[in-house]
């Protein structure tokens, strides 16, 4: 089993959403931690991001439990794969930790912050980690036959 972790801004949002979804849909294939560039440790994902997991089937109670924590040599070490959510995320992570330069990548679309209090950015957001989570784990589209 592989390994993979999201880097987002702060890791209340992009990237705990990525984590949720790669861990219950792909589980038996990788598995998925996040965290953030510029973040604290222990801060919950946001109610916006929650939510939208939420209407999509997600177990709320599950997601309660994720918390941010701020981007360590340790947590780019023992991952396998890095996933700058933004290709600029991706670009800081390099920069900090070059001796994993052959691990860190990108989504081929960078997923944009969704606007607070705004359902269908949300849910936007959570369709567009959903195809780019596919596309770089499964890029011959072995997983769900989409290519």
């Amino acid at each position: 089993m592989k390994s993979v972790l999201f880097v987002c801004d702060l890791n209340i949002c992009r990237s705990q959403m990525a984590q949720a979804i790669t861990n219950e849909v792909y589980g038996s294939d990788y598995i998925a931690d996040s965290a953030g560039l510029f973040t604290t440790q222990g801060r919950p994902m946001s109610y916006d991001a929650r939510a939208a997991l939420t209407r999509h089937g997600y177990d709320k109670d599950k997601l309660r439990t994720q918390i941010s924590k701020p981007l360590t040599r340790e947590l780019v070490s023992k991952s396998d794969i890095v996933v700058g959510v933004t290709s600029a995320h991706a670009e800081k992570i390099a920069e900090r930790y070059p001796e994993f330069k052959d691990k860190i990548t990108t989504f081929k679309a960078g997923i944009s912050v969704p606007a607070d209090y705004d359902e269908n950015a949300h849910d936007e957001c959570f369709f567009a980690l959903c195809r780019e989570i596919e596309k770089l784990l499964y890029p011959d589209g072995s997983k769900w036959r989409s290519k």
